[in-house]
C-alpha cells in the first residue's frame, strides 16, 4: 500500500500570496538569540505573539508584524 502524502494548505496560501511566515528557529537566527530566550521575549511581551496550531504549539509569525514590531 502507498503511503499517503499530506497537502500543506497553509504552506500552499502563503506561497501563492506572498505571506511569509517566519519560524521560531529562523527567527531566533534572525535576532541572533536562542530558542529560549524567544520563549522568554513572548512571556514578557517584548516579541508579538505568534500564530500558534489548534493544539497550542508555535507555528510562526508573520514576516509583516515581525517587520513592523522593529520599528
Amino acid at each position: 500500500m502507498a503511503k499517503r502524502k499530506y497537502f500543506d494548505y497553509c504552506r500552499a496560501m502563503t506561497r501563492s500570496s506572498g505571506i511569509q511566515i517566519i519560524r521560531k528557529h529562523e527567527l531566533a537566527k534572525m535576532l541572533n538569540v536562542s530558542t529560549s530566550t524567544i520563549y522568554r521575549m513572548i512571556a514578557i511581551g517584548s516579541l508579538p505573539p505568534p500564530l500558534r496550531t489548534e493544539k497550542g504549539y508555535i507555528q510562526g509569525w508573520l514576516l509583516e508584524h515581525l517587520q513592523a514590531w522593529k520599528k
